[in-house]
């Protein structure tokens, strides 16, 4: 069995593209000729090999006889399930030679060598947007059918993917399995816990490049660039005055109403804004998620933190 290495010593004589084993060239070959004469009697979907189209037919009948010993999850094909052993085994042998990232399949490590190269071969064809994997592409198509067939059974949302929908049980389940490794914070979402980081690093990497300001997130940046260009389209139906972003008009709108909806658990108190309530209740927690990365003294607020810089390290 060959072992996985830089070298492949069987290559295409049409497009370059080089394979561990004979057979695996000899297979990508048909893709040239374009003898794909096994075909899908359901989808019409054409396969080189009849092995292929077997495989794919348990799309259609939902057929998994393949079964993990360890978790009991179930797979159409014995590959599946094998490159899924690996997430038990921990064996990740395919390394990428930039970053040093280790992964279980080569199709991962294919996938990972987009981020680097920057290439994006799958587009749609409807706005042309451009993506590195098939899967974020059929991700995004969703936005062009408005097709949302996965529906939550406790509170009957619809979403257009099913990992929308299982993020979106979190809600319910209260699940947070992300946890802050330096202040324990746990976050629902991989993407929450990143954008989390950055209370604790300080890091903007974002600049405009109208006033230099600078940002730690990107969508931080897109909603700030709105202020030089004017563009105010959320207006208050009652003094008329315009915001970049609905939450800024829905926080305004709290000046025309007396209504404190928003209560605190703990005390009495009442907020007009979750948001101010939000800020309130560190009161409660003491919680100290703002760092000085000079003396690492902690503070409630981003204000407290930034008053503590100007008057103690930079005075």
């Amino acid at each position: 069995m060959t072992t996985h290495t830089d070298e492949r010593k069987y290559a295409c004589d049409i497009c370059c593209k080089q394979f561990d084993e004979a057979c695996e060239l000899q297979r990508h070959k048909l893709v040239h000729t374009d003898k794909s004469k096994h075909a899908c009697n359901i989808c019409s979907k054409r396969f080189t090999t009849r092995r292929g189209l077997k495989q794919h037919m348990t799309i259609h009948t939902g057929e998994r006889k393949c079964v993990c010993t360890i978790c009991s999850k179930e797979f159409g094909h014995s590959i599946y399930l094998k490159q899924h052993m690996m997430t038990h085994t921990g064996e990740k042998k395919y390394p990428c030679d930039i970053c040093s990232k280790r992964f279980t399949t080569h199709r991962g490590l294919k996938y990972h060598m987009t981020i680097h190269t920057g290439e994006r071969k799958y587009a749609c064809n409807i706005c042309s947007k451009r993506f590195g994997r098939p899967g974020n592409l059929n991700k995004h198509m969703v936005v062009h059918t408005r097709q949302r067939k996965y529906t939550c059974n406790i509170c009957s949302k619809q979403f257009g993917q099913s990992s929308y929908l299982k993020l979106h049980m979190t809600t319910h389940t209260g699940e947070k399995k992300y946890a802050c490794n330096i202040c324990s914070k746990q976050f629902a979402r991989l993407s929450y816990l990143r954008s989390h980081m950055v209370s604790h690093t300080g890091e903007k990497k974002y600049e405009c490049d109208i006033c230099s300001k600078q940002f730690a997130h990107a969508h931080n940046l897109k909603q700030h660039k709105l202020v030089h260009t004017g563009v105010g389209k959320h207006a208050c139906n009652v003094c008329y005055r315009q915001f970049t972003m609905p939450s800024h008009l829905n926080r305004h709108m709290a000046v025309h109403t007396t209504e404190r909806k928003y209560a605190c658990a703990i005390c009495p108190k009442r907020f007009k804004c979750s948001s101010n309530l939000n800020q309130h209740m560190v009161i409660h927690t003491g919680e100290r998620k703002y760092a000085c990365d000079i003396c690492f003294e902690r503070f409630i607020r981003a204000s407290n933190l930034n008053q503590h810089i100007l008057l103690v390290h930079k005075g």
